[in-house]
């Protein structure tokens, strides 16, 4: 059901974009609420903190770390959470090497639209 989602982990260094991204998310999922990682050592914190999340959103590049590399940080915890790298970029080279790491979506952050619907059509299931 739409509403079943709980728990996000964004993966953002900028507070405004988590704040955009969750306000759409919420207008579906409005019993969701979120961790925020801002920085490698932060996802090292909420990863070790054995927390469990529906969906990971996470950008595809932060200050000392790359989409790809939180990605495989994530799945190398052995977590099966679908994760959703966002960009504001969009390049190519990028896109493979996010999903090539484990992520489930590739998506622009100019269209939040595709995100709420990623996170529709994953956030039910684990890889």
């Amino acid at each position: 059901m739409m509403n079943e989602l709980r728990n996000i982990l964004f993966i953002e260094d900028s507070e405004d974009d988590v704040i955009l991204m969750f306000h759409y998310i919420k207008q579906v999922f409005s019993n969701s609420d979120y961790d925020w990682a801002d920085s490698k050592i932060k996802l090292i914190e909420l990863l070790n903190s054995e927390k469990n999340w529906d969906i990971i959103i996470c950008d595809n590049s932060l200050p000392q770390l790359f989409g790809h590399e939180a990605v495989t940080m994530i799945r190398e915890k052995d977590i099966q959470t679908p994760i959703i790298c966002v960009s504001g970029s969009g390049f190519l080279i990028d896109e493979d090497k996010c999903l090539q790491a484990g992520a489930v979506k590739f998506i622009s952050k100019s269209n939040l639209d595709d995100l709420v619907e990623a996170v529709k059509e994953f956030s039910s299931k684990k890889i």
